[in-house]
């Protein structure tokens, strides 16, 4: 697969990005490929022959790595990694320039990686792994967090602080970062500051205090079990049902406390003094007078919310993307097998790489940028039509 077909499938953003116009003087050189497997890995390496001697120890460390990142979940398809040759490389192909300290962007389905050799300094076996399983976390992050029937460039990303905090403890990269006492004298150096939330020139700038921050987050998390594994609530069926009820709980129990909270007050307290006087027991007196004296609150409660569950479907839909952990190839999902991505999706990137003939022949001519959008846009045109029907879509 040629890079610029990658790049079309991680997203518009990424191939409008990287589209350039003019012809090729001279045809493209191939890239190499190396494929690495594993229980539940799957990873081609791509590379150009100029980094045949760094491909071994990047297939060592995308096995150790992928093992690491298992501890959160396993991946539903396979990874390229795609090995540019310098920095510069990297920054075209991600589009973010005056960043000297990145080595790697990660993507759902591929991971972009600066050679080794061309790093500052030598590069240590254990360097190479750690960065891998960095990058390899977010990777899988986002496969979990894709529906099925969506594109990657569609997956909401969690906050920074998260993914990053996420991605350092997976490496075991807290050695890197300031400890606890020199993050809090830069807070107090720079206060104010919110290093969770941090702009693009924060995080440029300041990435050390950034991913100290990050990593300190999440780490606490860790340690307090708040989060002693990833567990994808909302996309498996196991948990989907459940996680679903208690966000629907969390969201009704304010109204229906404040309704009944409403009713109770409405119960004169002389009927409580005469029910003690006379020697009523508490249980006696909620079975005898607080109950029947709400009950027409209850009722109202109760139709309110049959009326609620009915138009439930709304909050599983948002939540679930409608899946439920639910296999969608034909031939089955093993566990122990790197997969594809659904059924749907993948007949839509097919669709992209089978008309946009120009990427699969990027030396035949140059780009026609606007050809490029206008696939773009009937391919997104044709899934809504999918999803809600012709009359529902404008043609505008």
């Amino acid at each position: 697969m040629r890079p610029l077909r990658i790049l079309a499938i991680a997203g518009p953003a990424v191939l409008l990005a990287c589209a350039t116009p003019g012809r090729r003087s001279t045809a493209p050189e191939s890239p190499l490929a190396a494929r690495v497997e594993g229980p539940g890995l799957l990873f081609e390496v791509l590379y150009s022959g100029a980094d045949a001697r760094e491909v071994p120890r990047i297939e060592q460390g995308l096995l150790t790595a992928g093992a690491r990142v298992a501890r959160w979940g396993s991946f539903r398809e396979g990874v390229y990694v795609h090995l540019l040759p310098d920095h510069a490389s990297l920054e075209d192909a991600v589009d973010r320039h005056g960043y000297p300290w990145l080595r790697a962007w990660a993507f759902g389905d591929q991971v972009l990686l600066q050679s080794p050799r061309s790093w500052n300094g030598e590069a240590q076996d254990d360097d190479v792994v750690e960065l891998l399983t960095h990058e390899l976390t977010h990777a899988l992050m986002y496969q979990l967090m894709q529906p099925a029937t969506a594109p990657p460039w569609a997956t909401e990303e969690p906050p920074l602080w998260f993914r990053e905090g996420m991605a350092s403890v997976t490496a075991d990269q807290g050695r890197r970062r300031l400890s606890t006492e020199e993050l809090a004298a830069w807070l107090a150096i720079h206060p104010g500051v919110d290093l969770l939330r941090p702009d693009a020139e924060l995080y440029r700038a300041q990435k050390d205090a950034v991913y100290a921050a990050a990593h300190r987050t999440f780490d606490l998390l860790v340690r307090i079990g708040v989060v002693p594994g990833y567990v994808a609530w909302f996309a498996q069926a196991e948990t989907a049902m459940w996680a679903v009820l208690v966000v629907d709980l969390w969201r009704s129990f304010p109204f229906f406390t404040l309704l009944l909270l409403a009713g109770l007050q409405g119960v004169p307290d002389e009927l409580y003094e005469a029910a003690e006087v006379d020697g009523a027991g508490a249980w006696y007196r909620f079975l005898r007078i607080t109950l029947p004296m709400i009950m027409p609150v209850i009722v109202a409660a109760v139709i309110l919310r049959v009326i609620g569950l009915v138009n439930a479907p709304d909050l599983m839909i948002v939540l679930t993307h409608g899946e439920k952990g639910v296999c969608l190839l034909p031939d089955g999902c093993q566990p122990d097998v790197a997969t594809v991505r659904g059924a749907e999706a993948a007949a839509a990137a097919e669709y992209l790489r089978a008309d946009l003939t120009l990427l699969d022949y990027p030396d035949s001519g140059a780009w026609d940028e606007e050809a490029v959008i206008a696939r773009l846009v009937e391919l997104i045109r044709a899934r809504l039509i999918a999803r809600f029907g012709p009359e529902r879509v404008s043609t505008d």
